[in-house]
């Protein structure tokens, strides 16, 4: 024991803070199990307010719709993935539907819709560049010859075949009243019963050829459409208006058709049942796409003889045109346009590009709503303008025209078309695209994809 307390004096500094240690580590213990109360409050405190804050944010979700003029969906929510994955979805189905009808749409645009000359379009090899466009002129004519063939339309009894018929006949008549009667020459009554024996011969003769035809029609109604004059060779551009020009007229001419087709079996309706009797005139209006010195003048000039009241928007004159992206709303404008649409020339957008068709016809009045309904169902055309004058039915008939029997009625029309720049810029020459604001091709073994006609800056 007396060695302990030795030890003890000999180290008391030692043994006095060993003491207070051990007397001061309850109050520590106490200390510290406050200290952690207090932390473990204070950081479940800051947990809770931002859990709440969390909750308290609000995110919009909106959903465009497939049509413009629909207002858009949306609601406010807490984000979370699986709402966002639910918006997102119905977003990709809304995109893979707009996918297929762009898709639709072009299909139907381009339908049938080909090349009048094989190698001439976006442009020709450099070797066949001379013999494509020397060709053109006359492909271009004779394009127009083959559809009116193709949908059965024809033009009336020619003038001098029908002078042959009644000459023969006239003569026969005659000699067989000579004949019968004994005499040497017919008198004024006799001569009368020949001209009306002829006369019943030349109606029929023309009734005859108008059921032939689906409709009267010959390529002379095609406003411009005619070989151009001079030795000199039509620029590119030039012949793509051709092609562009012959693909409305194409429209047109497959929509009177139709209008005369019953849409069941495709036989042609016999002549008195017919809306369509004949088309008198198709005038669609020249595009300029750069200045040409040898077309300009004569170009304007047709376009502001042609350009018929507001139906027809002013073609702009100027440089190259720029859009927006194919993503980029395209709002309707009255101003333009009697239906709000407005495409290059007037003014561009990314989807489509508008072309106007002046039309003539000699129609039946009951049935020009079925003309009407043919065309707007052919392809993307509208009947934007309507004038209607009185026909009476021996109108035509000196110029060897058989209309039949309705009410018949000359209609002249402005018809709004539109065409899809998906695929008439995959044809379209550089120049052309570069006018229109579509985007330049891609260099041949550049390695870039495919440019999409609609996105362009």
């Amino acid at each position: 024991m007396k060695g302990v307390l030795a030890w003890v004096k000999g180290h008391l500094v030692v043994v006095i803070s060993v003491v207070l240690a051990l007397a001061a580590l309850p109050v520590l213990l106490v200390v510290s199990n406050g200290m952690n109360t207090t932390l473990r409050e204070d950081v479940e405190s800051d947990i809770s307010g931002k859990q709440r804050n969390l909750q308290q944010i609000s995110v919009q979700y909106n959903v465009e719709p497939l049509d413009p003029t629909e207002v858009a969906e949306g609601f406010s929510a807490t984000p979370n993935e699986a709402t966002t994955n639910a918006v997102k979805a119905v977003i990709e189905a809304h995109d893979r539907d707009a996918t297929r009808v762009l898709e639709a749409a072009t299909a139907r645009n381009r339908a049938g819709k080909t090349p009048m000359l094989d190698g001439l379009f976006p442009s020709p090899l450099p070797a066949e560049t001379t013999a494509k466009r020397q060709g053109a002129a006359r492909a271009w004519m004779e394009a127009h010859a083959d559809v009116l063939r193709r949908v059965g339309a024809g033009g009336p009894v020619k003038q001098a075949d029908m002078l042959v018929i009644l000459q023969a006949r006239a003569t026969q008549e005659t000699e067989r009243m000579l004949t019968t009667l004994g005499v040497s020459e017919l008198d004024d009554e006799q001569k009368a019963e020949v001209r009306k024996t002829l006369e019943a011969l030349r109606l029929d003769r023309l009734r005859v050829r108008a059921g032939d035809v689906s409709f009267y029609a010959t390529t002379d109604i095609f406003e411009g459409v005619e070989m151009p004059e001079g030795s000199g060779l039509p620029s590119l551009e030039r012949i793509w208006d051709w092609q562009h020009r012959y693909w409305v007229h194409e429209d047109i001419v497959e929509a009177a058709a139709a209008a005369n087709s019953d849409p069941l079996t495709g036989l042609v309706y016999r002549p008195g049942e017919r809306p369509v009797r004949r088309l008198v005139t198709v005038r669609t209006t020249p595009w300029e796409y750069v200045a040409d010195s040898a077309s300009s003048e004569p170009a304007q000039e047709e376009r502001r003889s042609t350009r018929r009241r507001r139906a027809e928007p002013e073609f702009p004159t100027g440089g190259g045109t720029s859009v927006a992206p194919l993503s980029s709303e395209i709002r309707a404008d009255f101003e333009a346009s009697l239906t709000g649409r407005a495409g290059w020339p007037y003014k561009a957008n990314p989807l489509y590009d508008t072309r106007y068709v002046t039309v003539t016809a000699i129609v039946d009045g009951a049935g020009i709503d079925r003309f009407i309904d043919a065309i707007e169902a052919d392809n993307f055309m509208t009947v934007v303008d309507l004038d209607l004058a009185a026909v009476s039915p021996i109108d035509g008939l000196s110029e060897g025209y058989f209309y039949g029997p309705g009410s018949l009625m000359r209609a002249e029309m402005v018809v709004e078309t539109l065409w899809l720049r998906e695929w008439v810029g995959e044809f379209a020459p550089d120049a052309v695209r570069e006018r229109m604001g579509l985007p330049a091709r891609p260099e041949p073994g550049s390695g870039n994809a495919t440019t999409n006609e609609g996105d362009m800056q």
